[in-house]
């Protein structure tokens, strides 16, 4: 489940000019496109029933203050959401939108070390155009619990409880897991990204990690007569854990 903000609802809000809030989905390659939640002037948000042809690509749930929920039902699949703010005085709209991908990127980490998931970010896309970026944990029951915000300076933990600061390190802008264990294969986190030079259908990027692999390193005594040998005293054996994806 991927949880979608609306950034202008804030301002609209602040400025008190806020009457409604339109949420859309479309397909940025045939450009069709459907209304798929509401909400009134006192944010009471509702989801509409029918999603057209878009009913068997996304499960949403109820837009709660303005805050969209969607599930991606098809592999690899893109599109773009947009919300509508509309506003009172006859003043222009705020419209933001954002591209969600189902595709999720898969990591191989190595046992017993540390996990830098910024620098993993950093092979997906270019870490200098990135403004602002929130992390989230999901958890078996597919609920996301947000557990940092990063920018290129620094990253701070947020809603991230003491069991998820145990398995977490912030060390100045950089996020990473720590002391990779062998169960972790199969876990997911999203990435939720704002660029820092946002175009009219880029403003935001929704990105998945899981971790398909772990790499288990441990150290093996040779007998004695093989330390004399030029293989050495002691050798590495890496092990590969099949993972579940």
């Amino acid at each position: 489940m991927v949880e979608l903000y609306c950034p202008p609802l804030e301002s609209a809000i602040r400025n008190g000019d806020y009457r409604e809030l339109i949420w859309k989905v479309a397909d940025p390659g045939d450009k069709s496109e459907r209304e798929i939640g509401y909400c009134d002037e006192k944010l009471s948000c509702t989801r509409y029933n029918s999603l057209g042809n878009f009913e068997k690509r996304i499960t949403i749930d109820r837009p709660v203050n303005g805050t969209l929920y969607v599930e991606q039902r098809i592999k690899d699949d893109l599109l773009t959401f947009t919300c509508s703010v509309q506003r009172k005085h006859n003043k222009h709209p705020l419209v933001y939108q954002v591209n969600v991908s189902s595709s999720v990127n898969c990591l191989t980490l190595i046992a017993n070390q540390a996990f830098n998931l910024c620098g993993a970010l950093g092979k997906m896309v270019s870490i200098g155009n990135i403004q602002d970026m929130w992390w989230y944990w999901i958890k078996r029951d597919r609920k996301m619990q947000k557990i940092a915000y990063c920018n290129s300076e620094s990253c701070v933990f947020e809603e991230c409880n003491s069991t998820c600061q145990s398995r977490l390190r912030i060390d100045g802008a950089t996020l990473e897991l720590t002391e990779v264990r062998e169960e972790d294969r199969g876990l997911q986190l999203q990435c939720q990204i704002f660029p820092k030079f946002q175009t009219l259908l880029a403003a935001q990027v929704v990105l998945m990690a899981r971790m398909k692999r772990c790499l288990l390193t441990t150290l093996r005594r040779l007998p004695k007569h093989q330390e004399r040998a030029k293989l050495g005293p002691m050798v590495h054996k890496t092990r590969q854990a099949a993972g579940p994806y």
